[in-house]
């Protein structure tokens, strides 16, 4: 015979405090008295933050300060205001159904109640810090010593929520990054990544670089592996004839340290038995200075028969560049080359650059990296002072010949004036003219010239003569001194 059961209806209060992050005091379960803190009756010290109390929110409701700072409350309402720190706990009142056995059979609700601290005492406090009254335009400050996440809410309206997050010192970390972020190859190709890493407040240890994700068929190799920051590597991907086509993403990480960081790129891969062509740039990256010019190599090959004619353009060059092609467009199998000449209002920046190949319907892109950098300063000097004939006659025609070069790193690229004196009383400086003056028209890196002018000497005898190169300072020389 089967016993009869009784369902039994049970009201449950379950009183839930809420949890406190690690760096937080935990929270009695029963109300405490909350000390009030005496208000800061100027401002006497300076906030590394500032929060103000509005009629909706705390503004901003987290800020992030480090270890021994402080953090400003500005009460902007018209309302006395408090803050408390903690998490305010809530009541639930879940209705639970139970059988004689007190086994829960349905949950018929959950009221949510937030309760709201007394005037004189909180219901949940953190650390024990916390404001007094806080009058309208009035303000607190509390000074946070230990790296933690703090939370706190305001008295009266414990919706109103913030965070105040203290960062300790920063630890030794890297950056991973991959160059181009896309890539394509035909089924038993080859392409290869620039995969670079870059160290952060003193990461010094070894990172050692995997690959996930690469489709069937395809290999990578490293050219160095482990890297230690800063440095780079060339990862090299060799695909199969049986690889599958289309767009595969892949992922790079790096692990070293007790750190680990990932980068993705994407592959694709296009088909071997199609009329097709590769696109193929190099270098991977070059460097040029404001006012010069660089270049790079780009080839296409045909594929399967391929013959139609390729256009090429470059996108993502920087304001004040100009880019030149040998050949433009071209039928594959052929190369060309493309020059990117930089003015000198070229901003200084690394770029990324892309080059497409279009043709047949097809379009192929390839990415390179170009440095911008300001121009080497070039260094300008007096080579040499000579007569001709070496020793000249009194009263009979000669030359003076004066030498002079760059030998800095960088061209002179405006006139300049070279002065030169015969015979002076003392020697000369920059405020000195000349006798005579010669003006250059700009000088190449590393270039060279001599000067000449008639000049008749009247007396025999010794004849002391100088000769000082760009006297006005028209250019700007990595070194001033030897002029």
């Amino acid at each position: 015979m089967r016993s009869a059961r009784t369902l039994n209806l049970v009201l449950i209060i379950v009183l839930l405090i809420s949890n406190f992050l690690p760096t937080v005091a935990p929270v009695s379960a029963s109300p405490q008295a909350f000390v009030e803190p005496q208000r800061t009756p100027a401002r006497t010290v300076d906030a590394a933050e500032t929060v103000n109390i509005t009629d909706t929110s705390f503004d901003p409701a987290t800020v992030t300060i480090r270890p021994g700072e402080t953090v400003e409350w500005v009460n902007q309402t018209a309302q006395v205001q408090r803050i408390v720190g903690g998490v305010p706990y809530r009541i639930y009142l879940p209705l639970v159904l139970r059988d004689a056995g007190g086994l829960a059979q349905r949950n018929y609700g959950n009221d949510d109640v937030t309760a709201t601290p007394s005037a004189g005492q909180m219901l949940a406090q953190s650390d024990g810090w916390g404001s007094g009254d806080i009058q309208p335009g009035g303000w607190f400050t509390h000074a946070f010593a230990a790296p933690g996440k703090y939370p706190y809410f305001l008295a009266g309206s414990p919706e109103f929520t913030g965070t105040v997050i203290v960062q300790g010192e920063p630890q030794p970390d890297f950056e991973i990054g991959v160059a181009p972020a896309a890539r394509t190859v035909i089924q038993g190709g080859v392409v290869t990544y620039t995969v670079s890493l870059t160290a952060t407040n003193g990461f010094t240890v070894p990172v050692t670089l995997s690959i996930s994700d690469l489709p069937t068929g395809a290999a990578p190799t490293w050219n160095t592996n482990p890297v230690t920051p800063i440095g780079s590597t060339v990862l090299t991907v060799t695909t199969a004839a049986g690889t599958p086509t289309g767009d595969h993403l892949f992922t790079v990480i790096g692990t070293g340290g007790g750190q680990s960081h990932d980068v993705q790129a994407t592959l694709t891969v296009e088909s071997s038995t199609m009329p097709n062509f590769a696109l193929d740039v190099t270098p991977d990256s070059r460097s040029v200075a404001q006012e010069q010019a660089t270049s790079y190599d780009v080839s296409l090959t045909a594929i399967y028969g391929f013959a139609d004619p390729v256009t090429l353009a470059v996108g993502g060059l920087p304001a004040g560049t100009a880019p030149t092609w040998g050949e433009n467009p071209l039928t594959p199998s052929a190369a060309t080359v493309l020059t990117i000449t930089a003015s000198d209002t070229t901003p200084v920046g690394n770029y990324t650059l892309t080059i497409t190949a279009t043709g047949g319907g097809i379009t192929h892109t390839d990415s390179v990296q170009l440095s911008i950098t300001t121009p080497s300063m070039p260094n300008l000097i007096v080579q040499t002072i000579a007569t001709d004939p070496e020793v000249p006659v009194a009263n009979q025609p000669s030359q003076l010949q004066v030498g002079i070069a760059t030998v800095g790193t960088g061209h002179a690229p405006a006139d300049f004036p070279v002065d030169w004196y015969a015979d002076p009383p003392m020697p000369p400086t920059s405020t000195t003219p000349g006798d005579g003056v010669w003006t250059q028209r700009g000088l190449s890196t590393h270039g060279v010239v001599t000067l000449t002018t008639a000049y008749t000497f009247t007396t025999a005898g010794t004849h002391v003569f100088y000769a000082q190169v760009d006297r006005t300072g028209v250019i700007t020389e990595s070194d001033e001194s030897d002029n």
